[in-house]
């Protein structure tokens, strides 16, 4: 299934499917890698239905990874963008004469570098938060093909699947980063003992945690600014109700904010099959 006439085909179905997947596509790069994989894994003189479920698995196991890393760098600059944003603005906020030392300012321009940081570490190669191996349900699905009669519409059916699942877990994999970001000045000495316009630093990291943690949990086919208006005005709203994957329900902030509640995850804030 590597001839040029195929993955041809395979490019025109791919970008037929690909606009209402999550995240951006290379379709090109992945229709060859897909057509590749599908040889390589079928091995045999007749297409039966085990050979071609063998197939689909080897398409799932070669796009994920870089579906999950795409994932990851987009989420991930999401939540750096808009914790930088919102710091940025405290930082205006405080003038000399409230933070005449500097003290407070110096302390978000910490925050700010760590957000950078933490998005260009990212985009480097190399395992992040949730390993490359995808979890049973993304097989599951890729291998459901039926009124699929061509090979085509298989290869093309198994691409998507992976893509769209390996986009949203690494895009998931930035609420461990909204996380680390935080951490990089929440437990230092002076979020506890100082205050951004008469709210408690330590309060306000924590709102702001939680409106990041949004975006991390919100489905990626939004783009970032509209992601970004979920979690409320300034980045540190936590009155309104959040809008879920299931179109038109709403869950209560206080109640969201725990891994235990995430979409997708256990009590550990851990991935669910």
């Amino acid at each position: 299934m590597t001839g040029r006439g195929t993955v041809d085909a395979l490019i025109e179905e791919l970008t037929e499917r690909a606009a209402g997947i999550a995240g951006p596509m290379p379709v090109d790069e992945i229709a060859r890698l897909s057509a590749q994989a599908w040889s390589g894994g079928v091995e045999m003189d007749e297409p039966t239905v085990q050979n071609r479920r063998r197939a689909a698995v080897a398409v799932v196991s070669a796009v994920y990874p870089r579906a999950l890393a795409a994932g990851r760098r987009s989420g991930t600059a999401a939540v750096a963008e808009y914790v930088s944003t919102a710091t940025r603005r405290a930082i205006d906020d405080l003038g000399d004469e409230v933070d005449p030392d500097r003290t407070v300012r110096d302390l978000l321009d910490r925050l700010v570098v760590a957000a950078q940081e933490e998005s260009l570490r990212a985009r480097r190669p190399g395992p992040g938060g949730v390993a490359d191996t995808p979890l049973p349900r993304t097989y599951l699905a890729a291998c459901r093909t039926r009124g699929h009669r061509h090979d085509v519409d298989r290869v093309a059916h198994a691409a998507v699947t992976a893509w769209s699942h390996g986009y949203r877990d690494g895009w998931g994999e930035a609420y461990g980063a909204t996380d680390r970001i935080i951490n990089a000045i929440r437990h230092d000495e002076l979020a506890a003992t100082t205050a951004l316009a008469g709210t408690p630093t330590l309060r306000w990291l924590d709102r702001l945690a939680t409106s990041a943690h949004r975006i991390a949990d919100s489905d990626p086919q939004n783009h970032p600014n509209r992601l970004a208006q979920l979690a409320g005005p300034d980045g540190l709203a936590t009155e309104l109700p959040i809008a879920s994957r299931e179109q038109g329900s709403t869950t209560d902030p206080a109640v969201e904010s725990g891994p235990e509640n995430q979409p997708g995850r256990d009590q550990h804030g851990h991935r669910r099959g």
